[in-house]
């Protein structure tokens, strides 16, 4: 046989390979009408969440020498997760924090509420600094990373105490709550 000869051969046989190949292809692939169905249960539902509070002393949240922050219930289908925690305390001069918490209570029951989860700031002496105004005013600055979870009917609450009536009554204390809800209905 010739070179030619053998040449055209395997063309036409090569041909004939890839014609068969596709003849069969889109046969197995529309055979497919039910693809398989994949879900991210936490990035397709994540809503942003942040709340943020401010209040001095003698406001209805705040005594002399502690502040109580209550965030809204978490609504049905959803769940709170809080990512970072931080704020600022105004104090009097020479005024400390004795405690920093952030709490998620079951509130399903009016009258008993139950507490589920409390993360306490650990205290940092270095955080206090001195600010001058026209009055005088001492702070405490806080920021928390860290991973809690809220559940439908739960609620977070802020609270902090003082070690007397340290709380300034000029300039207020801010707090925020960062994180993102998760949609369970999903």
């Amino acid at each position: 046989m010739t070179t030619n000869l053998r040449r055209w051969m395997v063309v036409a046989a090569t041909l004939a390979a890839v014609g068969l190949l596709l003849a069969v292809t889109p046969a197995t692939v529309a055979a497919q009408t039910r693809p398989a169905l994949i879900k991210d249960v936490d990035e397709a539902g994540r809503v942003p969440f942040q709340y943020i509070a401010s209040a001095a002393a003698g406001a209805a949240s705040c005594g002399a020498n502690f502040c109580n922050f209550y965030l809204p219930a978490i609504p049905a289908g959803k769940r709170l997760v809080i990512t970072d925690f931080y704020g600022t305390v105004s104090l009097q001069p020479g005024g400390t924090v004795h405690s920093l918490r952030l709490n998620v209570w079951d509130m399903t029951d009016p009258g008993d509420w139950v507490l589920m989860g409390m993360y306490e700031v650990p205290h940092n002496p270095a955080a206090y600094y001195n600010v001058a105004l026209t009055f005088e005013l001492r702070r405490y600055s806080f920021q928390s990373k860290l991973v809690m979870y809220a559940d439908a009917g739960f609620a977070p609450s802020i609270e902090f105490w003082t070690g007397g009536a340290d709380l300034h009554a000029s300039w207020p204390s801010q707090i925020m709550v960062v994180g993102y809800l998760v949609n369970l209905t999903q």
